[in-house]
């Protein structure tokens, strides 16, 4: 199942960094513009083929919580 959510993940960035079963880092630099509609379309895209709920955050850097 983790490895589901990182390859439907990876479609949306391939530059991830899988943190353990159920945590990755995505980097989205590129995105300025509508990122929060992004990251809802990739939890939507996970609950819809994976059929769990998906947990995200946007910040800065990932060493800042």
């Amino acid at each position: 199942m983790s490895n589901r959510i990182m390859t439907i993940l990876y479609y949306y960035c391939p530059d991830q960094e899988i943190y353990s079963i159920d945590e990755c880092f995505l980097d989205v630099t590129g995105i300025l513009n509508g990122l929060t509609e992004y990251v809802f379309k990739m939890r939507h895209s996970v609950f819809k083929w994976a059929g769990i709920a998906l947990s995200a955050g946007i910040q800065p850097s990932h060493y800042l919580k």
